[in-house]
């Protein structure tokens, strides 16, 4: 799990092109979220400059997000308090959109539209951030 101010957490991570390979990573990045308690996990956090992340639904299954976008942020943005598996023991409060619409390619390789709202929408944004280059650290005043 790569921490702090690590290069590849502060650059926007790389598209994915093949997807074939989402499988194997599907899996060991479940397996390193599940070692630290976490609910979502992007790519660059395991030293992998992909668009790629991981997140947790309300029902309890686990979602690979494959170039994803926010296709529609819903709602005035409202404060979150968010910790970071790559920041242990931080709290910082990140302004989120309550609802989004978003797209991604799953897994599967299934290209995926899928309205998100609450701890869901939150944990998407969180995880968009960390592709983008951006974490929780950027929100300290």
């Amino acid at each position: 799990m790569l921490q702090l101010k690590d290069q590849v957490l502060s650059k926007k991570a790389l598209p994915v092109v093949d997807l074939s390979e989402m499988g194997a990573l599907f899996v060991d990045m479940i397996n390193l979220m599940q070692q630290h308690n976490g609910v979502g996990l992007a790519a660059p956090q395991a030293g992998i400059s992909k668009r790629v992340f991981i997140f947790t639904l309300n029902t309890g299954a686990i979602e690979m997000a494959i170039n994803p976008q926010i296709k529609q942020k819903i709602g005035a943005m409202i404060p979150s308090e968010e910790g970071c598996l790559s920041h242990p023991g931080l709290q910082v409060t990140v302004p989120r959109f309550p609802e989004i619409q978003a797209a991604y390619y799953d897994v599967s390789g299934t290209f995926r539209s899928r309205h998100l709202k609450g701890q869901e929408a939150i944990i998407f944004q969180h995880e968009m951030d960390h592709i983008n280059g951006k974490t929780i650290l950027s929100y300290i005043k």
